[in-house]
């Protein structure tokens, strides 16, 4: 996407945050024009993961999320 702006959200624990997170970007982002980036970073939240997976079904094409091989922080 020329001239687009990549969202780069990293995660790790907090699922509740990364919700609120998430629906104010989709509410206040023109997503056709931007790519939001999930990034898990090994969060321990069993959680987490199933949701990111979730709404990238939901919504293909507007979040991709990876894992992080390893939280070296």
């Amino acid at each position: 996407m020329p001239g687009s702006i990549d969202i780069i959200v990293p995660v790790y624990n907090g699922l509740e945050e990364l919700k609120q997170c998430i629906s104010s970007i989709v509410e206040n982002t023109d997503l056709s024009l931007h790519r939001l980036l999930i990034v898990d970073d090994k969060s321990p939240d069993s959680n987490v993961l199933p949701y990111l997976e979730m709404e990238s079904r939901n919504h293909p094409g507007k979040y991709y999320h990876g894992k992080s091989g390893c939280n070296a922080g």
